[in-house]
């Protein structure tokens, strides 16, 4: 992975953490059981943002000097570090997305949405313990 395909990465996944803070901010107030597990992803979800974000500048800003730099390990590294990134990132947002039917509240359905969150509060803590890592 070349540093441009990098920027390009960390750029797609500053989307979908973007995302994930809004609806997360969306919806917990829907979900009391839950405010604690989704706070804590978002929380997860904005250190992650913001790291990416100060990471994508510092590479834009010496693009010549970090093409010198970055060896196969540390390009590998790279790679692998935004891939797990990436995946954990499109899993939570479409375990959001299911909780939020086309980015709106739908007030009729709230009650059996809350019963699929009890249900799957598992899956959303473990999703937090990978955002973690």
């Amino acid at each position: 992975m070349d540093p441009l395909s990098v920027t390009v990465s960390v750029s797609s996944l500053l989307v979908i953490a973007a995302r994930v803070i809004k609806v997360i901010h969306d919806i917990r107030g829907d979900y009391k059981d839950a405010e604690f597990v989704l706070c804590s992803i978002a929380s997860e979800c904005t250190v992650v943002h913001t790291s990416l974000a100060h990471l994508q500048s510092m590479m834009l800003a010496d693009f010549q000097t970090l093409r010198s730099r970055l060896t196969p390990q540390v390009t590998e590294a790279f790679d692998t570090a935004l891939l797990g990134c990436a995946l954990t990132l499109s899993v939570l947002d479409e375990e959001l997305r299911k909780l939020v039917q086309g980015g709106v509240i739908d007030t009729n359905a709230l009650e059996p949405r809350k019963l699929k969150y009890l249900v799957e509060n598992d899956r959303l803590k473990e999703l937090l313990q990978q955002i973690r890592g």
